[in-house]
């Protein structure tokens, strides 16, 4: 803060008139002179106006009076004052100083004389304005004056010091140094800055400190780089989640801007004394590799000890055992040191401050912090007195938790909707960072001004740094062993355990390719030797022997495994040894695209098993390796655009359910990048739905003041992270204890282990990730073939079935693929139609090119293949890559093939490449480019040309698969497609039964199994299980597809079920829980047609009001009742259930429900038609008018003749059009299907009236546009 000093002297020598001489300097709170001068020439004027304007406080004597006359004296000083704190001491004696009083001029002179030089007058006039700001501060410090920026009394008693050496005239040289000499000066402010730019922060917290802070680790280096800072430190709380992420950016920053940061790995952990009453914050930060894993140690044990809920705690007896090559910190006021001082327990803090020096020694550090909190500066005054009595090193620090100091508000919004507190209350009084709004990272300039008294403390900072080591965490990598078993391993032969491994992989292989293979011929065996070299190379035998295993451990305990997925398939050794079910050889599959030589990062070998037996797998392997080693991964769940809205709101008090219905408009865009980008940008990258809903968001952040500040403070948190959950397939193996190497969690809810390191930062660490997948699929080929095994073991291997099997094929042509995997949309269904696929290569060429990037090229190759179009090819060369894709490239394996034989790139450049493209990684693509052209050129091929190639490459690689996992997945499908065809009824059974939570899907399921003329049963509440069943060729619908039916409740009918079935309503009411099967679970069951089988009954009965309460009402007041007589019988002298009085209720009598409104009743329950249809009844009038069903038009769309539909609206949306117009998007369905239709414009106007809900309208139409609508 800088303060500007005034004076002036009377001049009545060379001048007929007086004249005004000023004196006047500015310096900060230190004293420190800023700039300086003697008088008010020509040359100070623009001097004088910077001066006054960077200064906050303006003092003199007759201070008013002197700025008028300033400025009336000369026309060019602007001067403006109205924001500054103008103290005259001259006048304010009074009302400021009271009793005190500033010194008037004559006895300033008269002290002057005394102590100067008179001859000396530029002296005089120097130490004149010195004097009068040497009382000024001196009233500061007894209180009369208070300024709210200088409120500390160590400084003043500093100042008054330096005012006292400027003053004593014995040191005349110095007044020389600080106002003669500007050279010099230069010199001293050098040396302090030189000194200065020395400090870096170590407290440093990232968003990794969930909802405790709003840094991102990237953005904190950004201000680490322009602030200069030679080190920096991460002590998250309770965790070490952004280290490997920490490291790899600050690696990346040294070396694409030539720095040398030194990054500084620690954690703030949670202390918990003997007594276990208080936690403490405690810093422990790692000085060597050693004390990195020490630190690993502490914060993975922490997690197990949750004492205080959500605080995972450590004890000292922890901190002594993992001490070595750790640093201490003693931390700021939330630490254990600093709670005893501000309670007065000074030898208690004495205490532990020795216990501390005891077990780290030279290593441990006391902290000074100068954030404004209320009782800082106590604390302060009190280390520095111990670290002077105990010469215990101190160290200057600042608390970080957001970068800006704006930033500070945003803190207190995360904090907010971490303890679910509204923003006004008194939040959380404990954390002591949200009362002030210093707790943001501070340039060195800051630091110094804060701390330039304690220069120190940067001096053992400096010592501090110099300690710490650098070490890389990246390890070789570290795979389990596996345990050999029916392999002898022969003690003698002096050889790695390694070598016996990839003995036994040899041995493996070479024994099942000759099963599957028969004959072992010369393309095959060198295949084979090259695919095992590369895998002996890179360590991989284990790895592949461990998965082998988990496979066959699989299959004995009846848990399907799929045939493989990813690169991995390309693979020969895989398919011999179990892994994958495809052939390599037959289907041109390549090794390269899943492993070279110097691959460096772990290939994936993902297992996909049916979703129970991932559990069970997961179980096994637990078991085999150990609870230590094993362990799952941890995910990030960030604030998304629509959850920031929503919580800000809520924490803001804002009408909550108005935000929630705008945030439900956001698309799949940041805040940031929907707020910030121009509608002509949004309309190229959203659909018309979503852009519709983007112009409402825009024009309610311009009306609804609510709204546009929730906006604004949303997108300050957006991207935080919120919380953490487990990944939904990795798995970690390690062959150590993982604690010793990778910091954990504990999951009580899953009872596991959780790294605490995503699974793009365990591979840095050289540890073995496995994806174990949960396919549904794979369940619903588990389910289906449970189901035709049953009576009769009809198939014995499925994976052995033709993939030549013609009704599969057709099933395939007819398009009629609703229920199999990779080919159920209707666009994929169209597709097919038109391809008329008639092989088993052709289906894995479709599921490749369905795809965004290479989906431009579905219809070139459509019509080559059905002889429309000509094949081409840009070099005719390629022909031999080309040829089985109809010269269009598809796969990624094609651009690998390509690239090596245009540009002569070896198998791992052309890998690269693949990867390069894939991943849009534009730095490396821009050299590769190069590369390929350059390579290109000198095989003789032109440049338009092979630019061209790499155009087409850039557009669709990045979504292409390679051509293994579309083989694998294409396997996958047709194995699905071969029970939908030959056994319909059991592949659907399980299809709906896997569904059961998604009504929108069991409605499409539903209208497919009617298509294909299978009959559906109603619930029944004696014959329906959980699930959907298969009884007589019937599928008898599942109680859980039923709304408003839990799992509970359904166990509870089948369990009571199973000892007799029920007679009547009045017999369940009997015998049920009647608080798990309540009022809803029983009219739920009548909408639906569960009790339809009990005699005499019909639907309408069950809700025929008499006396103000329906059956259901009766009878459950009869069943409580009931109930609670019979469990008191006991207590009774009755004996007999007959001598209990109580009348049974009795079902009324009433009409029947019309056709109509049973189905109505029905479809609220089970989401769609299942009875009967509304049309059905009119469906011989409908027939004289047309015999076009709505399935039947979907097929002859490309017909383009005039036709007529009929059907009943079952769903209406009103939208706007770009140009704010409205239109309707309407769906009509009859009883074989439904179909969207829209109404723009002309068509809109006309026919709005008649578009009503549940209105059977005739629609007129050519192709897919309406000609006219009427009703029926």
């Amino acid at each position: 803060m800088m303060y500007f000093f005034l004076d002036y002297k009377k001049d009545y020598k060379n001048s007929s008139r007086k004249k005004i001489l000023f004196n006047w300097f500015v310096c900060n709170s230190e004293l420190e002179i800023i700039d300086f001068a003697l008088n008010f020439k020509e040359s100070n004027i623009l001097k004088f106006q910077k001066s006054l304007k960077k200064s906050k406080y303006l003092i003199g004597h007759n201070i008013f009076f002197l700025l008028k006359y300033i400025i009336s004296y000369i026309s060019k000083v602007n001067y403006n004052v109205r924001k500054k704190y103008i103290i005259d001491t001259a006048t304010s004696s009074i009302t400021i100083w009271k009793r005190y009083s500033m010194p008037n001029i004559q006895i300033l002179y008269k002290w002057l004389e005394q102590i100067s030089d008179k001859k000396d007058k530029y002296e005089n006039q120097i130490l004149n304005i010195l004097c009068l700001s040497k009382y000024f501060f001196r009233l500061v410090l007894l209180k009369r004056i208070f300024l709210t920026d200088l409120n500390n009394l160590s400084y003043i008693n500093q100042i008054i010091k330096k005012i006292n050496v400027i003053s004593n005239t014995t040191d005349r040289n110095y007044l020389k140094l600080n106002f003669k000499s500007t050279k010099q000066r230069e010199i001293k402010e050098n040396l302090k800055h030189k000194m200065w730019s020395k400090y870096f922060n170590i407290h440093n917290h990232s968003n990794y400190s969930i909802l405790n802070s709003t840094i991102e680790i990237k953005t904190l280096l950004k201000k680490v780089r322009k602030y200069k800072m030679e080190a920096v430190g991460l002590t998250d709380l309770g965790n070490l989640m952004g280290t490997v992420k920490f490291l790899k950016y600050i690696k990346n920053y040294n070396k694409n801007f030539n720095l040398n940061i030194k990054p500084i790995i620690g954690c703030e952990f949670y202390l918990s004394t003997k007594n276990k009453k208080n936690i403490y914050s405690q810093i422990l930060i790692a000085k060597n590799k050693i004390g990195y894993y020490n630190l690993i140690k502490l914060c993975s044990l922490s997690s197990l000890k949750l004492e205080f809920d959500e605080y995972p705690v450590i004890t000292k007896n922890m901190i002594k055992s993992y001490s070595s090559g750790l640093i201490a910190l003693s931390g700021d006021l939330n630490s254990e040191i600093s709670n005893l001082i501000l309670n007065n327990q000074i030898k208690e803090s004495i205490k532990q401050m020795k216990w501390w020096l005891k077990v780290f020694k030279q290593d441990f550090y006391l902290e000074i912090f100068r954030h404004g909190e209320k009782y800082e500066n106590k604390v302060n005054r009190i280390i520095l007195k111990l670290a002077k009595k105990y010469s215990v090193d101190y160290i200057i620090q600042n608390n970080v938790f957001y970068l800006n100091k704006k930033d500070h508000k945003s803190l207190r919004i995360l904090l907010s909707i971490k303890y679910g507190e509204k923003i006004d209350d008194n939040l959380i009084p404990e954390k002591h960072y949200i009362n002030t709004s210093e707790y943001y990272l501070k340039s060195k300039d800051k630091i110094y001004n804060l701390f330039s008294d304690l220069p120190l403390g940067l001096k053992n900072l400096r010592k501090l740094k110099k300690k710490i080591s650098r070490y890389n965490i990246k390890e070789i990598r570290n795979l389990p062993k596996y345990y050999f078993h029916d392999f002898k391993i022969d003690n003698n032969v002096k050889q790695p355990y390694e070598y016996f491994e990839n003995k036994l992989l040899k041995k493996i292989t070479y024994n099942h390719a000759k099963t599957k293979y028969k004959f072992l011929k010369g393309d095959l065996i060198k295949r084979l030797n090259f695919e095992l070299r590369i895998i002996e190379k890179i360590n991989y035998p284990g790895y592949f022997l461990i998965i082998s295993e988990l496979v066959k451990e699989a299959k004995k305990k009846g848990i399907l495994v799929g045939p493989g997925r990813g690169s991995v398939v390309g693979s020969v050794v895989a398919y011999a040894i179990g892994l994958t079910k495809i052939d390599p050889i037959k289907y041109n599959l390549l090794f390269e695209r899943f492993l070279t030589k110097s691959r460096i990062s772990l290939p994936d070998i993902d297992i996909d098993f049916d979703d129970k037996g991932r559990e069970e797998i997961i179980k096994l392997v637990l078991k085999k390796y150990g609870r230590t080693k094993v362990s799952q991964i941890i995910t990030y769940g960030t604030l998304g655009a629509k959850s920031a809205i929503r919580d800000t709101a809520r924490v803001l008090d804002f009408p909550f359910n108005e935000i929630n219905r705008l945030s439900k408009l956001i698309p799949n865009l940041t805040l940031k990048q929907l707020f910030k980008s121009s509608n002509n940008q949004l309309k190229k990258i959203l659909n018309i739905k979503d852009y519709e809903k983007v112009l409402v968001l825009k024009k309610q952040k311009k009306i609804n003041v609510c709204f546009k500040k929730v906006i604004k403070v949303a997108m300050q948190i957006e991207g935080n992270i919120k919380n953490t959950g487990i990944h939904a397939c990795g798995i970690l193996i390690s062959p150590y204890d993982i604690i010793e190497k990778i910091p954990i969690n504990y999951s009580k809810a899953y009872d596991c282990l959780v790294t605490q390191y995503d699974k793009k930062n365990i591979e840095q660490i050289g540890l073995l990730k496995i994806d174990f997948l949960g396919l549904r699929t794979l369940s619903i080929i588990k389910k289906a073939l449970k189901i035709i095994n049953k009576k009769t073991n009809q198939i014995k291997d499925l994976n052995k079935i033709s993939l030549e099997d013609k009704e599969t094929i057709k099933l395939f042509k007819s398009g009629k693929t609703i229920g199999i995997f990779q080919y159920e949309s209707f666009g994929m269904q169209k597709s097919l139609k038109k391809l008329i696929p008639n092989s088993f290569e052709d289906l894995i060429i479709m599921n490749a090119l369905y795809r965004p990037g290479p989906f431009k090229n579905l219809n070139n190759f459509i019509s080559i293949k059905n002889g429309k179009l000509y094949k081409s090819y840009s070099l005719q060369e390629l022909e031999e890559y080309l040829k089985e894709t109809n010269g269009i490239i598809v796969y990624q394996e094609q651009v690998m093939l390509i690239s090596q034989y245009i540009s002569n790139f070896n198998k791992t450049k052309a890998d690269t490449l693949r990867h390069a493209i894939s991943k849009k990684n534009k730095f490396l693509l821009t050299s590769m480019k190069t590369s390929f052209i350059e390579g290109g050129i000198k095989k003789g091929h032109l440049k338009k040309i092979l630019e061209d190639i790499w155009f087409n490459w850039q557009n669709f690689a990045s979504y292409a698969f390679n051509k293994s996992h579309s083989a694998s997945y294409t396997f996958l499908s047709f194995q699905a497609a071969f029970l939908k065809s030959h056994f319909p009824a059991e592949y659907m059974t399980s299809v709906l039964s896997n569904n059961m939570q998604n009504i929108k899907e069991i409605s499409i399921l539903i209208r497919e199994c009617k298509k294909m003329g299978l009959t559906l049963a109603c619930p029944n509440i004696n014959l329906s299980s959980y699930k959907f069943r298969l009884r007589k060729k019937r599928i008898i619908y599942g109680l859980s597809a039923i709304k408003g039916i839990g799992k509970a409740s359904i166990k509870n009918l089948i369990k009571h079920r199973k000892k007799k079935k029920f007679l009547s309503i009045l017999d369940i009411v009997k015998r049920v829980n009647l608080r798990l099967v309540n009022k809803k679970v029983l009219e739920n069951l009548a909408y639906a047609g569960a009790f339809d089988e009990f005699k005499n009954t019909h639907r309408a009965q069950y809700f025929y009001k008499e006396y103000g309460s329906n059956i259901i009402e009766k009878f459950l007041q009869f069943g409580s009742k009931y109930q609670l007589l019979i469990k008191n019988r006991k207590h009774t002298l009755l004996k007999k259930i007959k001598d209990i009085e109580i009348k049974e209720p009795k079902m009324t009598k009433c009409k029947k429900w019309s056709i109509l409104e049973k189905i109505k009743k029905e479809k609220e329950v089970l989401g769609f038609y299942i009875s009967n249809h509304p049309l059905e009844k009119m469906k011989s009038k409908i027939n004289k008018i047309t015999n076009l069903t709505i399935t039947k038009f979907k097929s002859k769309l490309e017909l383009k003749k005039k036709r007529i539909i009929c059907g009943v609206v079952t769903n209406i949306e009103l939208r706007k059009s770009r140009r704010q117009r409205d239109y309707i998007v309407c769906t009509i369905e009859d009883a074989s299907d439904n179909i969207n239709f829209f109404l723009y414009g002309k068509m809109y106007s006309k026919y709005k009236h008649i578009v009503t809900f549940k209105q059977v309208l005739l629609i007129t139409l050519i192709d897919n546009k309406i000609l006219s609508i009427k009703k029926f």
